[in-house]
């Protein structure tokens, strides 16, 4: 790590809100890696003391609390991150950036489209920054395709992605499974493609959580994709699928979020990040965890806008709610619980 991406780092004073069971297993572990070992961890707030206690004790955060305003006023933080559910997350964020506090937090930000404008308001009235925890943006084989499709010399312009992301039967309605794990493709997507200009959706509905879903996309810089969904075939090694082609006959093909083949006509090669057991190695950075609380802190320390940011969560939302729309998908988001 060079001396600049240290000094950015040093010294950030953080608490988080939320000690469940998805910040217990991908947020607190990240926060043990090296890449994070300048922060100072304050404190960790929950309704149930008891988890906070336990998750500051494995994690080396100082104290504890039950009331996340108290501990802001108390502690003075730098950045909060905040990890609940989508129907919690608005009321608090909004509290958290009135307090003049930086956050990120978990996807989805908002179950509605209001209530996340209501954030990126509130972010744009106090200056502070709302970034979007989509960790696979920072996720070391997506950040190698995205280094790769940015070279314009080589690679030129992007002019057709093809993509699938399976879903999982478990959630309580389809739109929670759209909401909750395939807004994540719709960030890839518009992390490669940009903003979309229009949605056509094919869909076939076989219960009140169960559906396929087949569509297409077009962005506003001229690239298309294509795109399947649904609640079949997830969560397992193989559901997950980005392939990007640019102008000049060459393409990148991300295959389940590890390996990933760069191809034109005549020959393709194959990546993958090294998997021997050191630090930068690790599962929690290759999925992108640290990547994402790294970006966070350097964004809050600068005070410039994070990727994703809170207007980028808009954004995706709006994208979800007409693919429900068109796909005739109910827009009821009901809490699921983790099944792991």
């Amino acid at each position: 790590m060079t001396k600049d991406s240290e000094q950015v780092e040093s010294n950030f004073r953080l608490v988080i809100i939320g000690a469940g069971i998805h910040a217990e297993t991908n947020i607190y572990p990240s926060l043990g890696n090296h890449l994070l070992r300048h922060i100072k961890k304050l404190a960790v707030c929950d309704l149930d003391e008891t988890k906070a206690r336990r998750m500051a004790a494995i994690s080396g955060f100082k104290n504890t609390y039950s009331n996340f305003k108290e501990m802001i006023q108390k502690e003075k933080p730098d950045g909060v991150i905040v990890c609940l559910n989508a129907k919690l997350h608005p009321q608090i964020v909004i509290e958290c950036l009135r307090m003049g506090i930086h956050v990120l937090v978990e996807k989805p930000p908002a179950c509605t489209v209001e209530e996340a404008k209501e954030m990126l308001a509130v972010s744009q009235s106090t200056g502070k920054i709302v970034m979007i925890a989509h960790q696979k943006r920072h996720a070391t084989v997506y950040k190698k395709a995205k280094e790769i499709v940015s070279d314009k010399e080589n690679f030129g312009c992007i002019v057709q992605i093809e993509a699938k992301m399976h879903g999982m039967q478990w959630f309580p309605t389809t739109f929670s499974c759209l909401l909750e794990w395939q807004i994540h493709n719709i960030d890839l997507l518009r992390a490669f493609g940009g903003d979309i200009e229009e949605i056509s959706v094919m869909s076939q509905k076989y219960g009140d959580n169960t559906a396929s879903l087949a569509f297409l996309l077009r962005f506003k810089e001229g690239a298309i994709a294509t795109v399947g969904w649904g609640t079949f075939g997830g969560p397992g090694p193989y559901c997950e699928r980005l392939e990007i082609m640019g102008d000049k006959g060459k393409g990148v093909i991300v295959e389940n979020a590890y390996g990933l083949v760069f191809y034109d006509a005549f020959w393709g090669r194959r990546w993958r990040p090294d998997w021997n057991p050191n630090l930068a190695n690790q599962s929690h950075v290759l999925n992108g965890y640290v990547g994402e609380i790294l970006h966070f802190i350097e964004c809050a320390k600068k005070n410039v806008t994070p990727s994703p940011s809170i207007e980028d969560g808009v954004k995706s939302l709006e994208a979800i709610y007409e693919i429900a729309r068109q796909a005739g998908i109910t827009p009821e988001w009901r809490f699921a619980p983790s099944r792991y």
